[in-house]
């Protein structure tokens, strides 16, 4: 048996068999069912995921150098104008609009 995991698809669901968390790549998978016609290849190329913190990364980044911020609404026109958001929010959940950045550590 291959060190690799292969998969086919029998009775409408893929079956694998042997190591199926290494599965070599570009591997055809066939269907038992169908004259074993070509339905697939396995895990036709590596996915890189890049996981940022957007907007929130100077949150983050100000929390690592023993700063705490929060942010504010300045919509004059918004029910939340002058709420203080903690945690920090990008922008208001109220109107939507952009929040200001402020520093907690400076109202200590």
């Amino acid at each position: 048996m291959s060190q690799y995991g292969q998969v086919q698809v029998k009775d409408g669901r893929y079956k694998f068999r042997g190591d199926f968390h290494r599965l070599e790549q570009h591997m055809p998978i066939r269907d038992a069912d169908a004259d074993w016609k070509l339905v697939g290849v396995t895990k036709p190329r590596d996915m890189t995921y890049v996981h940022t913190y957007g907007g929130e990364a100077v949150f983050f980044e100000s929390l690592s150098q023993g700063k705490l911020l929060a942010t504010k609404c300045e919509n004059p026109d918004c029910e939340a104008n002058g709420s203080i958001f903690q945690p920090f929010r990008i922008h208001c959940p109220d109107c939507l609009g952009k929040n200001t950045v402020i520093d907690m550590t400076d109202l200590a």
